[in-house]
This record gives C-alpha cells, structure tokens and sequence, in this order.
C-alpha cells in the first residue's frame, strides 16, 4: 500500500494493493509449499499483461466515435433547422428544438468515454501508441460543446420565428443545408481516426460567404446569422485549428 501512495496510482490501486496484502497474510502455505506463492504471482502478473494487451481496445475507440456522432447531430440539427425555414412548420420545428435540447447527454457521453480512453492509455503500456489520438479527442470535448450550444440557438431562434410567423431568408436554409454537409464530412473523417482538416477549406469558404448573407430586420434571423458563423468558427476548432485562429477566419459582415 505504501508502494501504491509514493506511486500516486489512485484509490483502486490502493485497495487493490490492500486486499491482496490480507490474502498473502491470512493464507499461509503449508512448510515447504512457499514458492507457491512467487509461482502464483508470476502467473498472475502474465496474465495482467495479456489482458492488458488484448482487452481494452474498446475504450480506445469510444471517443472517436462519439466524436462522430456528436458532429452528426450537428449536421441532423442543421438540415431539421434548414426545412422548417422553408416549410415554417411550428409543430415540427418545436420537436426539432426538443430534440436539440437533449444533446448534452452527448457531450457528456463524449467526456465520459474521453476519460475511459485516458485512463486506458495511463494503466497499459501497450496501449500508448494510440495515446495522440486518444488526446486529440480529448481535446474536441470543449469546442464540439461550444458547437453543439451554438447549434440549439438555431434551432431555437428558427422554432421562435416559426411561431411568430417571421419570415427568415430561404438562402440561410440553403446555407444550414452547405454547413451540414461539410459536418458530416468531418463526421466520416474523425469516424475514420484522422483529423478533420479536410475540412478547414470549405469551412472557410462557408465562413466567407455568410458575411454576404441577406440581412433582415426579423431578429431571429439575424440571431441564427450570429450563432451559425460562431457555429463556423467551432467547427474549424474541431478541425485542429487555434480557436483564435478560427475566430479570426470569420470575416467581418458585409453592410
């Protein structure tokens, strides 16, 4: 146990070092049989390390994968948002909305199988060839919340204006429709354990064409104007670029 704490390996470690101290303890081998013990341990340890080898892939590739789904969501909220511009529907746009408004179970899924995959990395050794990976996901977890939160004040602002009647532009349904599709792109990237950069491009050039958008006095338009290009620049952090960066990508709206 003493070996555990100067280790600082956590509580489990500690309790499992514990236990195993009562069994060598308690369980005392008949005269001559105490080399038992070392054969005992020797089998034991060669068997943590298999296990370690063989077992825990799993952990590994949750985070990318719900990565994926949580850019995907984007992209479902996206294309929902786009057709009730169009179709003005209320009834369908509230449901858009609720579904919008349960997303945070998915980015605390995102951060739960982040954690796994962490701590996966710091209990194997064999495992820390996947460790940039693993931490690259890691590292989404803020900008994909930011995303997401940006995401639910479309769908919300769409719902509202269909509710009031407000007419948003047909061209921001067009535009949502252009912004999902470069999201699933990204979705089938980090699916696929690379980076979405291929994405970086025609983020940018989203970027650049919604600062020439129409503008209309209807404020739930201009609010889904400012969330998408926000919606821009978190999507380009998702990509691996510096969210400084990616807000400086964001040109300035054209009066």
């Amino acid at each position: 146990m003493t070996a555990a704490l100067l280790l600082d390996a956590g509580q489990i470690f500690v309790t499992q070092a514990a236990v195993q101290a009562i069994v060598v303890s308690t369980l005392i081998p008949d005269p001559g049989q105490a080399f038992l013990r070392w054969s005992d341990a020797l089998i034991g340890g060669v068997v943590a390390l298999v296990a370690a080898t063989v077992v825990p892939r799993a952990p590994l590739r949750r985070p990318r994968e719900q990565v994926a789904v949580v850019v995907g969501k984007i992209s479902a909220l996206l294309r929902a948002s786009a057709m009730r511009i169009e179709d003005r529907d209320v009834q369908l746009a509230m449901a858009t909305l609720t579904d919008a408004r349960m997303t945070d179970t998915l980015i605390a899924e995102l951060r739960a199988a982040s954690d796994e995959g962490l701590s996966v990395l710091a209990s194997s050794p064999f495992r820390w060839r996947h460790k940039d990976g693993v931490r690259r996901m890691a590292e989404m977890v803020e900008p994909l919340d930011f995303a997401l939160r940006n995401t639910r004040v479309v769908a919300r602002r769409v719902a509202v204006a269909c509710y009031r009647d407000e007419a948003i532009p047909l061209g921001y349904a067009t535009f949502l429709r252009s912004l999902a599709g470069v999201a699933d792109q990204m979705a089938a990237e980090l699916k696929a354990d690379r980076m979405a950069s291929t994405a970086r491009e025609p983020l940018i050039a989203l970027a650049e064409e919604s600062s020439m958008l129409e503008r209309t006095p209807v404020l739930s338009a201009e609010v889904v104007l400012a969330s998408v290009r926000s919606l821009i620049a978190d999507l380009l952090a998702v990509s691996g670029m510096d969210p400084l960066a990616a807000t400086d990508a964001i040109p300035p709206l054209v009066e």
